[in-house]
């Protein structure tokens, strides 16, 4: 929790792994830090899923600063464009309220509405891991205004679109299925072309994939429930039902769950 870093791992021994990174730091986006509260990463296999995407041509650099160090080149939440956390910002500090793991199990929360700021009243999710292939990923968002929300995720080559609602990130033997289980009606793009390019004097970098899953209509609050299975493997969601106040309930592969309005998971 000092530092805001949490690992979560299928089996730590294993050279053939799955793991699981999420960051909700207290430091702040100063420095060498970037606007990254509540973003994630996913590895297996030694290959990178989904990563934190630009490249460290310079610091500060063109790219470095408008696309690396932004909330929207992370696997985080954005709104309205890619608006994100501020950077050099030692007040867009996150705070990682919830860890708690078992044999089968990791979930950890984050709190990011500080972060954040610009009118927004909350910012939490949630991520699940349950071993050794499934992710589930809760995000609870709150603003003063409404806001046309965005979930992002980045990949080394082209994502594949399975329709508004799912895609699926590879990488050599290793993939990533990613589907939006519940919230508001959202839309698909892709693109691989950062905000600003990083300096081709100093190196050859290769183009990165860059995905948004964004609600059609802005909303001052969303709820957005998502699935990640690692290989993409296949899974069975059932009696998902909203919870009074906020979270969710549902069957998964079996295995009853219900997420509170706080982020909070549990077994039922």
């Amino acid at each position: 929790p000092s530092i805001g870093w949490t690992a979560m791992h299928s089996d730590l021994a294993d050279r053939q792994r799955t793991s699981v990174y999420f960051l909700s730091s207290p430091d702040g986006s100063f420095n060498h830090s970037h606007a990254a509260q509540n973003s994630f990463v996913v590895h297996s296999q030694g290959q990178r899923l989904a990563l934190s995407s630009g490249y460290y041509d310079f610091y500060g650099s063109d790219h470095h600063e408008q696309w690396t160090r932004q909330s929207k080149s992370k696997n985080a939440i954005t709104f309205d464009g890619g608006k994100g956390q501020p950077v050099h910002n030692m007040s867009a500090r996150g705070r990682t309220t919830v860890f708690r793991q078992d044999d089968d199990m990791a979930v950890v929360v984050g709190d990011a509405t500080e972060a954040y700021g610009n009118g927004m009243t909350k910012v939490i999710r949630t991520m699940a891991y349950l071993r050794p292939k499934t992710i589930l990923v809760y995000d609870r968002l709150q603003a003063k205004k409404p806001r046309r929300w965005e979930w992002n995720f980045h990949a080394l080559s082209k994502i594949m679109d399975f329709g508004p609602n799912a895609a699926a990130i590879t990488n050599g033997p290793a993939s990533l299925c990613i589907e939006m289980l519940a919230g508001p009606e959202m839309k698909l793009t892709m693109t691989d072309r950062f905000s600003a390019d990083p300096d081709s004097k100093i190196g050859d970098y290769a183009a990165q994939w860059h995905g948004v899953f964004a609600t059609r209509e802005p909303t001052a609050s969303a709820e957005i429930l998502a699935l990640m299975t690692v290989d993409c493997a296949p899974s069975s969601v059932a009696d998902l039902a909203p919870q009074n106040g906020g979270g969710y309930s549902l069957k998964l592969d079996g295995l009853e769950l219900i997420i509170d309005a706080s982020g909070a998971m549990r077994r039922n």
